[in-house]
């Protein structure tokens, strides 16, 4: 990118790996910039490089009497308004206040790195558990998963 004449920022391809973690997708407002997240990962990687991604899950939410009014409410206004889902208000976090995560189904987070050029190769849910691990995810891991790890590679 040329800025007063001068070319700033990153060269494309110049990384062979590159990671998103701990939700921070998720704090990106709105669906068409998080989409420019992604193809920026993209751009940045050479043929053959690896980029992972880390999201929250939607639909865990269900486990809470809160996070079922929010899925009930959210899917309702999406409905309504034909606007995006998933955006919840967080509740204060390390004394940070006034956050809101967009929460992704698996669904969503893999056809945004497809829709980028990107191919899939692993979607592994994640759990709560100290390793991390989903027991028996094929059994409702969609529902029971906290977040998702994505490993995909440029094309």
């Amino acid at each position: 990118m040329d800025i007063g004449g001068r070319r700033v920022g990153l060269r494309n391809q110049s990384f062979d790996y590159a990671a998103c973690l701990f939700s921070t997708l998720g704090m990106v407002a709105g669906p068409a910039q998080r989409r420019r997240v992604v193809e920026h990962a993209h751009r940045l990687l050479r043929p053959g490089g690896r980029f992972v991604l880390h999201v929250h899950n939607r639909w865990f939410n269900a486990w809470d009497p809160q996070g079922r009014r929010w899925l009930v409410k959210d899917g309702l206004r999406s409905l309504v308004t034909r606007s995006e889902g998933g955006n919840r208000a967080m509740p204060v976090h390390q004394g940070i206040a006034g956050l809101t995560l967009h929460l992704f189904t698996g669904r969503e987070a893999t056809r945004l790195l497809r829709q980028a050029g990107f191919r899939i190769l692993e979607v592994r849910p994640v759990s709560l558990r100290p390793d991390g691990r989903l027991p028996f995810p094929g059994w409702f891991g969609w529902l029971r998963s906290y977040g998702y790890l994505l490993a995909a590679e440029r094309e």
